[in-house]
Formats: C-alpha cells, sequence, structure tokens
C-alpha cells in the first residue's frame, strides 16, 4: 500500500517542505530516521516524531480484536497430514503470523507444502471443507505430484473419494516481489473475503527477490521484505488464516572454517517470522528431520519423517 504525504493531518507548509526534500509517499517517512529527517526538512524533531506515527497509523492501522477471536485464533492449526511432524508440532500449522520452513534441495519443502494444501482442507471453513492458495514463484507448480498425493489421501480415507481436493487448490504464478506485493494487497484479500480459505503458501519467498534488482540497495531491499511480511501478518489477522512460506538457505562460514547453512533474506526477514523450521538429511539417506527453531507456542523440537510416493510419512 503505497500514500502520499497529503494524507497527514499537519501544516501545508511542513507537507510542502517534506516534497521539497523528495519525501513524498508515507513510507519514505517511515524508511528514512528522525536524525536524518530533519536535517532534509529542517523541522523540529517534536513535529518528525508526530509525523511518523501519524505514517505508521495510516500504513498500518492497529485492527482490535476480541480476546476470544485471539484465542481462537492461536489454537488453531492445520494438520500436515504427517503424524511425526503434527505431533513436533502440537498439531499443525499455526493460524498466526508467518511459519517459514527452510532448508536444502532436496529435503521435502514443496512436498510438505502440498500435502499441507490437501490435507488442511479436512479442517472446515464456515461449515465447509475449505481452500488453499498456494503461490508458486520457482518452477512451473508440480500439480502431477499434487493429484498423485490426492489418490493417496483417498485410498486411505474412502469416505473422501468424492471430494477433489486438487480442485480447492487455487495456483497463483509469480516471478517477482513487485506482482507478490500486488497480489497480496489485491487479489489475495478478495479470495480470503469468500470466508472458505484457510492457507496461504508462498514456495519460495527467496525466489522473488532472486536475480531482481541487483544494484538495489540494501535500505530498498529490506523495505520490499518489510512491506512483504507486514502484509501477509495483516492477512493472517484479519482473516485467521495460516500463512506458510519456503525459504532458501545459504552458506555461512564460521570462524573455525566450518559451514552451516542460514535462512536466506537476512535479519529483516527473519524478525518477521513467527514460527521458524528447519528441514534436513540425517546420516541415513531416506530419513529426513524438521526441526523447530523458534516458535511462541512450542518447545525446540524435532521429528524424523521420510519422502515416499505416498507422501510425507512417519518412519516406520
Amino acid at each position: 500500500m503505497s500514500l502520499p504525504v497529503d494524507g497527514l493531518a499537519i501544516h501545508p507548509e511542513i507537507i510542502k517542505k517534506l516534497k521539497n526534500a523528495k519525501i513524498s509517499k508515507l513510507e519514505d517517512v517511515l524508511v528514512k530516521g528522525s536524525a536524518d529527517l530533519q536535517k532534509a526538512t529542517q523541522i523540529s524533531a517534536a513535529k518528525i516524531e508526530n509525523i511518523k506515527e501519524q505514517a505508521c497509523n495510516l500504513l498500518y492501522p492497529i485492527k482490535v480484536i476480541s480476546a476470544w477471536d485471539c484465542l481462537k485464533s492461536a489454537y488453531q492449526k492445520l494438520p500436515t497430514g504427517c503424524d511425526s511432524i503434527d505431533r513436533a508440532l502440537n498439531g499443525g500449522i499455526l493460524c498466526q503470523g508467518i511459519t517459514e520452513i527452510s532448508g536444502e534441495s532436496a529435503c521435502g519443502k514443496t512436498q510438505i507444502c502440498m500435502q499441507l494444501a490437501l490435507h488442511s482442507q479436512l479442517v472446515k471453513r464456515n461449515g465447509r471443507l475449505s481452500n488453499c492458495l498456494y503461490i508458486c514463484t520457482e518452477d512451473v507448480f508440480p500439480s502431477q505430484r499434487l493429484l498423485q498425493l490426492e489418490q493417496s489421501i483417498k485410498h486411505h480415507n474412502p469416505l473422501l473419494t468424492n471430494h477433489r481436493f486438487s480442485d480447492h487448490v487455487f495456483v497463483e504464478h509469480i516471478s517477482n516481489k513487485d506482482q507478490l506485493l500486488a497480489a497480496l494487497e489485491n487479489k489475495v484479500p478478495k479470495l480470503l473475503a469468500r470466508g472458505l480459505t484457510n492457507l496461504i503458501i508462498i514456495d519460495s519467498i527467496t525466489a522473488v527477490f532472486r536475480g531482481q534488482d541487483e544494484q538495489q540497495t540494501i535500505s530498498a531491499r529490506s523495505k520490499d521484505i518489510s512491506a512483504i511480511g507486514v502484509q501477509l501478518h495483516r492477512l493472517a489477522t484479519e482473516y485467521h488464516v495460516a500463512v506458510l512460506c519456503v525459504n532458501q538457505v545459504m552458506a555461512d562460514m564460521t570462524g573455525s572454517g566450518e559451514s552451516r547453512n542460514l535462512p536466506a533474506l537476512g535479519l529483516t526477514w527473519s524478525n518477521l517470522v513467527t514460527t521458524r523450521l528447519k528441514v534436513r538429511r540425517s546420516h541415513q539417506d531416506s530419513i529426513r528431520q524438521l526441526v523447530v527453531a523458534f516458535a511462541p507456542h512450542l518447545h525446540n523440537n524435532y521429528c524424523e519423517y521420510l519422502i515416499t510416493e505416498h507422501g510425507v510419512v512417519s518412519p516406520g
């Protein structure tokens, strides 16, 4: 969301000073430090703080909800369909904030997402089986694998034979950060307003920043990441949906010369994540592990799982 500084309840002369300093949008007010704003505009420190407070309230208005709504939202979870993972997550993916799953290639991140997209439909929304929005940014959506997982669910649950799971997974292909933010601000709220969707998956959040704007400054990149993260939080809170974002990893060399994998997108994105899950290979080739790195409702925990033709399953 982009708003002009003309919407501020301040004297026209102050607005003129802001524009003369090339500060025409409210986002510009929040990105710049107070000292930099004061120097560029010659506006007093007290007025700068007032301007910043107004800009924050206009861009990110606080939605007041009841304690009961908070309680319901905090405890609603969506099952992944894998017993070991659901036990580790105390029931599944939380319908609150942003859940991130990161890890190396071939650890099963997309497999977990697709299985969640199917099993989450069994959690009813307004008395009906629900939908999932799957935002695909990496490659062509693996629809054949989704159909294979759907048949596996129906094989184990004959009562669901007539339910067309794949028809309730809405796929949106997006290639860059601008398209993603535009979709989150315009198309996605319209879908969620229907009250039949309980899950948003972005696979992956990393891809929209990869190879884009190579000359972009760290400040501008952080601003883009923050805008997407804040909008995801807004959607999760307003519509009581779960948000799951796949993140890639990057190597981090320690002083000892050892390397470890860290989630991409840096500290700006990490500060927006509510629950961080990491997946990794174990010493046994076929077994994968999911680790709870941090979460407000979970202990640090881990579990093991296998990726089979039937989906993501518990070992044994």
